[in-house]
């Protein structure tokens, strides 16, 4: 048996985020909506005086083995960083619970030949003034189990 991939993962991750993205656009404070989704965010969307917020990223996955008799597998981690220069937490914490609850509760998350065991919140990091003391920033960490089927 060959074990699960970060990489198909990570593919699933981003995919079901950027087919939500409507949902996000709703929550955002900006009359553009959220402005991405990043794996790398563009040089622009860092700039202290940037109007490209809100915005997601992927990024920091982690993983570790969790074969049973059956299958090979993995529980991965995966951390969501929020950014917003809403003045105030509100933004940040509505676009943190829709990535939690649109996660946790998606029947048509998939990776080809994969079985998706457990989705859940691993752990949050309440909304927090950046350095730059204009930019709030949250994070979400989502814990998947996944093994061969």
């Amino acid at each position: 048996m060959t074990a699960p991939s970060e990489w198909p993962f990570f593919q699933m991750i981003y995919t079901a985020l950027q087919a939500n993205s409507a949902a996000f656009d709703a929550l955002s404070t900006n009359a553009n909506g959220l402005t991405g989704i990043y794996d790398h965010v563009p040089q622009d969307a860092s700039d202290p005086t940037s109007s490209q917020f809100p915005f997601i990223t992927c990024g920091d996955i982690g993983s570790a083995e969790d074969d049973d008799k059956t299958a090979d597998g993995l529980v991965s981690t995966i951390n969501f960083h929020v950014y917003s220069r809403f003045n105030g937490r509100m933004e940040v914490l509505q676009i943190m619970d829709e990535i939690r609850s649109y996660l946790h509760h998606n029947n048509t998350l998939s990776i080809p030949a994969v079985s998706i065991t457990l989705v859940e919140v691993d752990r949050t990091i309440a909304p927090f003034l950046d350095p730059d003391q204009h930019t709030y920033h949250g994070v979400v960490r989502m814990l998947f189990t996944y093994h061969t089927s």
